[in-house]
């Protein structure tokens, strides 16, 4: 006997289309973080709608202890977690701030802080923003010679992905954006780009480093008599604080308003393969070092070591300073070490997203992707250093402790004895 179920639904905003964020801190009763509804819409009034879920007492009570401190971005319909976004016409980017409310308020109201124009062709294609429960375990990259070169650590980073026409090809442009501020800190921009649905952007964001990957078609490259060019193409940016090590140009608190940008730092590579999803390995304190996850057209799921698509790898050979970093002399082309596969024999046929999240030892990550199929498994990217290997002998380790305790025994009283002897001669 299966009793019944009613499902109530709630209609929170009118609409069909709302954009959803997580508030960056729990309510204190059942430690839940409360989420914000956000909705623009010209033909309503108020154009701009918002409300949180849970609307309850204990979380209006968190929005009124951190007054004027929430910031977000909107203009766009769909997810912000990587997935294709659209956006209306004219493109236009806005950035809001929630505004002070007392417990007793029953609307909550934002104020605009800030604009993006777009060019009037461009297609916002991909958004990726920072994961809420990712944890950073150094603020620096230590070099060879000691010294430090200081992550840009934004957690105010929105990464968006566009393209728009140009002749016979289309133009990928990548912009990095602080949600706050509404600043451009970097655009790049890249041409011959082959996008539809067979070839999607990919794009990453983790700590001060971004990954993406595009279809280049090669239709105004040289090309020789085997035919038109074309490669999978990833590029890695990685943001530092400055090009001179050992100089912090922000404090411990993180402050949007601070003029001073970010020194940039990108390198291309090319992949032999078809990419199909693109992650990133995550755990519990950010100890581990960090890999990159990619599904292939051909059903394989592989993970790539950070270090291979580090942008710092020099052109030509590392010298000393450079091998103490483990930094690898530059090649363009990425390597395919079938021991690199997490799928093994099985075919993985559609994947469309991979997600990590921490486990409860700081060397695995747990790493799920899904699609037409779902494969789930645990990585160690820096293998199991918090755990026992299977060929540890935990007979000899107890005999070792029993030993140790039986010597003790026996020895203490003999001490004892002599002490006292000694005491009386």
């Amino acid at each position: 006997y299966t009793s019944p179920v009613i499902l109530e639904a709630i209609q929170l905003l009118p609409g069909t289309k709302s954009q959803v964020y997580q508030f960056p801190f729990d309510e204190p009763q059942d430690h839940l973080y409360p989420l914000v509804l956000f909705r623009q819409d010209s033909d309503r009034e108020p154009p701009v709608q918002v409300a949180v879920v849970p609307d309850t007492t204990e979380v209006r009570q968190a929005l009124h202890s951190r007054p004027n401190s929430l910031y977000f971005a909107a203009g766009f319909e769909g997810a912000n977690g990587g997935e294709s976004v659209s956006i209306p016409s004219p493109p236009v980017l806005s950035g809001y701030q929630l505004l002070t409310m007392e417990p007793s308020q029953t609307e909550l109201k934002v104020a605009q802080t800030w604009q993006f124009q777009l060019a009037p062709d461009e297609q916002i294609i991909l958004v990726q923003h920072k994961t809420d429960y990712e944890a950073v375990a150094s603020l620096g990259r230590v070099l060879g010679n000691r010294s430090v070169l200081y992550k840009y650590l934004n957690p105010h980073l929105m990464v968006i992905a566009t393209v728009r026409p140009q002749d016979s090809h289309t133009v990928l442009s990548i912009y990095f954006i602080d949600t706050v501020s509404g600043a451009l800190l970097h655009r790049a921009e890249h041409q011959d780009v082959l996008y539809d649905t067979r070839h999607p952007v990919h794009a990453i964001l983790c700590e001060n480093w971004v990954v993406y990957q595009y279809w280049w078609d090669g239709a105004t490259a040289t090309t020789t008599g085997k035919g038109r060019t074309s490669a999978y193409v990833t590029v890695t940016v990685e943001l530092f604080e400055s090009d001179k090590p050992n100089v912090k140009t922000h404090d411990t608190v993180f402050s949007s308003f601070q003029n001073a940008g970010p020194h940039v730092v990108y390198r291309s590579f090319v992949l032999s393969e078809q990419v199909t999803a693109l992650g990133v390995t995550t755990t519990r304190n950010g100890v581990a070092t960090r890999e990159l996850v990619m599904s292939f057209a051909s059903g394989r799921i592989i993970t790539l070591p950070r270090s291979l698509v580090d942008p710092r790898r020099p052109q030509s050979d590392p010298n000393d300073e450079e091998k103490q970093e483990g930094l690898a002399r530059y090649e363009p082309l990425l390597p395919n070490n079938p021991r690199w596969t997490l799928s093994y024999h099985h075919q993985i046929l559609g994947t469309q997203r991979i997600t990590s999240s921490p486990a409860k030892l700081e060397s695995t990550s747990l790493v799920l992707a899904y699609g037409l199929d779902i494969f789930f498994t645990r990585v160690n990217p820096s293998g199991t250093f918090d755990r026992l290997s299977d060929s540890f002998s935990k007979p000899l380790l107890l005999a070792t402790i029993i030993t140790l305790v039986a010597g003790l025994l026996i020895a203490n009283p003999m001490v004892k004895r002599k002490n006292l002897l000694s005491a009386w001669a």
